[in-house]
């Protein structure tokens, strides 16, 4: 299966010298060349992958002494399995400079894998922006604010660890393992900034800032079947943990400087 990648990019001048906008786009596969041997999940080509966004620009000036710019982009990366060399173990040969050297034993064929889950990952990425900026003649503010969102999910195959211990935490038999990790964050941050004008004997500038962030990350080991039916033994899974976090900073900040001749300030 081949892949492909498609781009295109178009700036409209919407009203000419006062508002204008910029549209871009991408697609993208990169095929996948993996084959999963494991009963009852056979597939070929299974890490395939596809990313794929777009993004908006808009700038307004309706005067000199004003503008205001918006962004707002996406981008997704849809990731159904990663390439991985597996094996049973390694033998350690220690050779005449006394490195110790490596060798996989019983590894499976090139671009082929055994496991029971593909170890799949997919990203959301979300983020907008503004900047407005007013010179009124003294002075000149500036407002820079932005939000964006991540939210991603990673999944891998357990079972090589845990899927023979089932019966020994409550299990009726052996079974599948899937390991799931979500992962979300949300981020704002704002900016107030106010400048002298340039080239006098003094200019000076001051501003705050503040940004804050949540986020959760989160674990879950699913139990299932062998044959990838959910395990009634575990109808909450081997292990569930979510993990919130919080970041909050502010600063305010100012200069000062004094052009005391061409030569020294």
């Amino acid at each position: 299966k081949p892949g492909y990648a498609v781009r295109g990019r178009v700036n409209l001048p919407i009203i000419n010298g006062v508002l204008g906008v910029s549209l871009s786009a991408f697609n993208q596969i990169s095929p996948g060349y993996m084959t999963n041997v494991y009963p009852g999940a056979s597939a070929r080509d299974t890490n395939e992958d596809r990313q794929y966004g777009e993004r908006v620009a808009v700038l307004w000036q309706p005067g000199s002494d004003l503008s205001v710019k918006l962004t707002a982009l996406e981008q997704v990366i849809g990731a159904n399995d990663a390439a991985v060399r597996q094996f049973s173990g390694v033998t350690p040969v220690q050779n005449s400079a006394g490195a110790v050297i490596v060798t996989p034993t019983n590894p499976l064929p090139d671009l082929t894998e055994r496991v029971a889950f593909p170890a799949r990952y997919d990203q959301h990425i979300y983020y907008t922006s503004s900047t407005v900026d007013w010179n009124p003649g003294p002075v000149d503010f500036v407002s820079a604010t932005s939000w964006s969102r991540q939210n991603s999910y990673t999944q891998f195959d357990l079972t090589p660890y845990y899927g023979s211990l089932l019966p020994y935490v409550g299990g009726t038999a052996a079974g599948l393992v899937e390991a799931a990790v979500p992962f979300g964050l949300d981020k704002f941050t704002q900016e107030l900034r106010l400048l002298s004008p340039t080239g006098g004997v003094i200019e000076w500038l001051g501003g705050v800032f503040y940004t804050n962030e949540r986020s959760e990350n989160a674990f879950r080991y699913n139990v299932f079947t062998t044959s990838h039916q959910p395990d009634p033994a575990f109808p909450s899974g081997l292990f569930n943990s979510t993990y919130p976090g919080s970041f909050h900073e502010s600063a305010a900040y100012g200069d000062l400087t004094w052009n005391i001749t061409h030569a020294l300030r």
